[in-house]
């Protein structure tokens, strides 16, 4: 408790600090995919010859845009009467703070020893933290990879605020592998500039206090599936 109290109190914003995590393993041809936040794992597939592509999501999106979300989230706290708050343009927030239900960090929204000074105002919450809110523990989902499939896309939920599954896959599958990833994160911040009157150069030179308000982090991995031994299958 006491180192606990001492890094809060040298440096407050360490428990205002969070992050999602994704990440994918594949085990004898078997892709597991955990999650913990609103990050985003996504599957293309097609035959060999054909033009049509199939898309899958292969993870959960822990974000309290989505009503079932957020009904687990309140099915977790009974007694919490406080735990969403809604903005004027209609978006949810977790104790009007964050938009994810899963996460590493955010102590602030789990231990109430850190619901003080010196963490900033706009942190502190009127009402306890009786129980955790947020949690760490990620949902692991497994897939059974096939001949079929082509490549997954792991993206942070700075992608896919803007951009839908099927046009990410599209973007990828049109794209040399070597600029896959960039291709993507252009179209995304083309996506996101557009919604507020803007081009993309334009983001370029933004302050970063006013570019955080705009679009969050894009973070993007995409896994080429080759050479998947047949007997397997």
């Amino acid at each position: 408790m006491a180192m606990r109290t001492t890094k809060l109190g040298t440096n407050p914003k360490l428990a205002s600090a969070g992050s999602c995590c994704l990440l994918g393993l594949v085990h004898n041809n078997v892709l597991y995919v955990a999650n913990a936040g609103d990050s985003r794992a996504v599957l293309a597939k097609w035959g060999v010859g054909e033009q049509h592509h199939e898309v899958h999501p292969l993870s959960i999106d822990y974000n309290v845009k989505y009503l079932e979300r957020r009904n687990e989230l309140q099915a977790e706290h009974p007694n919490d009467l406080n735990l969403f708050d809604v903005n004027n343009d209609g978006i949810y927030g977790v104790r009007g703070c964050v938009q994810v239900t899963k996460a590493i960090g955010d102590v602030y929204l789990k231990l109430d020893e850190f619901n003080r000074e010196p963490l900033e105002a706009r942190y502190r919450q009127q009402h306890p933290i009786l129980q955790p809110i947020l949690n760490a523990e990620p949902t692991v989902l497994p897939y059974v990879l096939s001949l079929d499939d082509r490549f997954v896309i792991f993206g942070s939920g700075g992608l896919w605020r803007h951009t839908t599954n099927e046009e990410a896959v599209s973007i990828v599958k049109a794209s040399p592998r070597s600029g896959a990833a960039r291709a993507l994160l252009k179209k995304a911040l083309d996506n996101t500039a557009r919604r507020h009157n803007l081009v993309y150069e334009d983001l370029k030179h933004l302050p970063l206090a006013y570019k955080n308000n705009i679009h969050d982090d894009i973070s993007i991995v995409i896994l080429y599936i080759d050479d998947l031994p047949a007997e397997n299958q």
